[in-house]
């Protein structure tokens, strides 16, 4: 187990996880408002997932974005990662904070996807739609690492 903990400790491994196959761009929130991390905190109370705790990770994730003629639709993600050690294999747990979606384009198009989804308004932990939590662990089988 030593060895799988120093793996999944190592910061850089979660950046990798949320980048994923897609290319989406992650860029660390090096000091997450007090609304952020009470957002991720009710986050983690309704999805099942552990608590945050001052030691854990938040990051912004940009995904690729969906293209239309004249604009893009960016979809723009706040999500907390936690690392727990305890138990016999080490497990990541990301946490979607919140979300939000940023058009990109012509400026007459975006002014009307603003205004037709609301966009441009700020939005409360009440708005938040989607949510979603993530695991991964691992666990060593046949002297093999086996990532679920």
């Amino acid at each position: 187990g030593k060895d799988i903990n120093d793996f999944f400790s190592q910061k850089e491994k979660s950046r990798v996880l949320l980048e994923g196959s897609g290319g989406n761009l992650v860029a660390p929130i090096e000091n997450p408002t007090s609304v952020i991390r009470q957002r991720w905190e009710k986050e983690a109370k309704f999805m099942g997932s552990a608590p945050p705790s001052s030691d854990d990770n938040m990051y912004m994730v940009t995904t690729t974005g969906v293209k239309f003629p004249g604009i893009k639709m960016n979809s723009i993600a706040t999500i907390g990662t936690k690392l727990i050690l305890s138990g016999d294999y080490p497990e990541y747990q990301a946490t979607m904070a919140m979300d939000e979606t940023k058009p990109e384009g012509l400026r007459p198009l975006v002014w009307i996807v603003n205004k037709l989804t609301g966009a441009s308004k700020e939005k409360s932990a009440e708005d938040q739609t989607t949510h979603a939590f993530t695991r991964v662990s691992a666990e060593v089988s046949n002297g093999e690492v086996i990532f679920k």
